[in-house]
């Protein structure tokens, strides 16, 4: 009885390559693709170089606004050496860590650029994070990016210094016309830290001769602008909500002994413009700020 003959394998079977796109993809139900598309988005918080804003002080809602590559490159880019030097930078070493944070800004932005170009569900989803700081040549889309209802927060802080530094810079420029996304903000708050302090020359009283700060006039629609006291050091937390207290009119041991009075009242004499009226300063108000985790 002869053996049957058993079937040659071949020592070198055809692999199947998976493909390198998935074809299907506008056939998934829509629920399935926005999840997609709302995984695509980087996280605003992981972006150097961007400049974060958080709405109504829910540290969880994050928007991030992405700013003009000519005003980017201005703040990382700064050859102001004075500036530089009243930071407190080293500006070889310095300006090397600006130059890294830059270059992986503008790679996050064409992530977020992408997908705004992608298809109509893609586009929906990047707007609830990001927004660009561009005017629409469409006039009907040019509309205001803030409300009344809106405190918006700047959490620079000083460990990140050379966040820090371009954070503040990009503040302080001059420009011959407000950017969009400031030209509508009317309640903006900051984390008083020991370098913005300095900024804002608030170690020093007003006087006639001292410059107005230029900058003013990047927010005609300013009302209040407010500073955050941190000795929790609540700062850009990773989750929660902030909670704003009055301060004790006592001395700030790293605000040079200033009282919260004082400050505001310097902060206040900062903002005042040339032909003001008392009833246009924006008011200024120094809060301690807190912070509730939520845990998930």
């Amino acid at each position: 009885m002869e053996k049957a003959a058993t079937p040659e394998l071949d020592p070198q079977p055809t692999m199947t390559r998976a493909p390198e796109k998935f074809l299907k993809f506008s056939e998934l139900p829509t629920e399935i693709q926005l999840l997609v598309w709302k995984h695509a988005v980087p996280n605003p918080r992981s972006i150097l170089g961007s400049i974060l804003f958080i709405l109504n002080l829910d540290l969880d809602d994050v928007y991030a606004i992405l700013p003009s590559v000519q005003d980017m490159k201005h703040a990382f880019l700064d050859d102001d050496y004075d500036f530089i030097r009243f930071l407190g930078l080293d500006s070889d070493a310095e300006y090397s860590k600006l130059l890294e944070m830059l270059d992986a800004s503008m790679t996050i932005r064409r992530a977020v650029l992408s997908l705004r170009h992608t298809c109509q569900a893609s586009r929906g989803t990047i707007l609830g994070t990001y927004r660009l700081d561009l005017e629409s040549i469409i006039e009907a889309e040019n509309t205001p990016l803030w409300t009344a209802d809106d405190i918006v927060y700047f959490p620079w802080q000083e460990s990140v210094e050379g966040l820090h530094h371009a954070g503040i810079h990009w503040f302080f420029q001059a420009r011959e016309n407000p950017r969009p996304c400031l030209a509508s903000l009317q309640h903006a708050a900051f984390l008083l830290t020991h370098k913005l302090f300095r900024t804002f020359k608030l170690n020093h009283a007003a006087t006639p001769e001292m410059p107005k700060f230029v900058w003013a006039k990047n927010f005609p629609s300013l009302q209040s602008f407010s500073l955050f006291l941190d000795p929790g050091q609540v700062g850009c937390s990773q989750g929660g909500k902030i909670f704003l207290y009055e301060p004790q009119d006592v001395p700030v041991q790293y605000m040079e002994n200033l009282t919260p009075s004082q400050i505001a009242q310097r902060m206040i004499a900062r903002l005042r413009q040339p032909g003001m009226q008392d009833e246009d300063v924006p008011l200024a108000e120094i809060f301690v700020v807190d912070m509730t985790r939520k845990w998930k």
